[in-house]
């Protein structure tokens, strides 16, 4: 149809281009649309894991999952850092949301490394264990899962580094 529109006349050329204009336009903002950004409370929870020395500021891909039903009365997020696009590696965390004045406070409470594998029964080995015994596993195992079907986000350097004004951070290792 836009080429039939142009090869119609070449009267009032400028007013035939506005269509192809517009179409490109539009193709042009869905496209940026389409990219989501950052969720909020994933970047801050993010970059509590980096102030508080749970990951280096060169950690990338991130992915999470908020729940309520692992601990009755708590509001979790499991935060999931891959070390490599192909999300068959990296860390997860388990950070615990509260709210103090106008503040979310992350509070971490758990970490794990893991890999994906086809030898282990679940297809996740920790490398490096969590705190707390098999029901703690069973919980970051599921998370890992249910995250995996999540989007990944890519978070900057300066999206880890800056502090957020409404997130404060703390975690079971404060005070060692």
């Amino acid at each position: 149809m836009l080429l039939f529109i142009y090869t119609c006349s070449d009267r009032g050329l400028k007013m035939k281009r506005l269509p192809l204009l517009f179409l490109l336009f539009i193709c042009l903002s869905s496209a940026v649309c389409a990219q989501e950004l950052t969720p909020p409370l994933l970047r801050d929870a993010a970059h509590c894991l980096v102030a508080n020395k749970f990951l280096g500021p060169s950690a990338r891909d991130f992915a999470y999952l908020i729940t309520t039903k692992d601990w009755p009365g708590e509001e979790v997020v499991y935060v999931v850092a891959y070390t490599g696009a192909s999300r068959t590696k990296g860390w997860v965390f388990t950070i615990f949301l509260t709210k103090q004045g106008d503040h979310e406070v992350f509070d971490i409470q758990n970490n794990a490394k893991f890999v994906r594998t086809k030898k282990d029964p679940d297809g996740i080995n920790f490398v490096e264990e969590a705190l707390g015994g098999v029901w703690t596993h069973e919980r970051l195992i599921s998370a890992i899962k249910q995250i995996e079907k999540k989007p990944q986000f890519e978070l900057s350097v300066r999206e880890l580094t800056k502090a957020s004004v409404n997130a404060a951070c703390q975690s079971y290792t404060d005070g060692k």
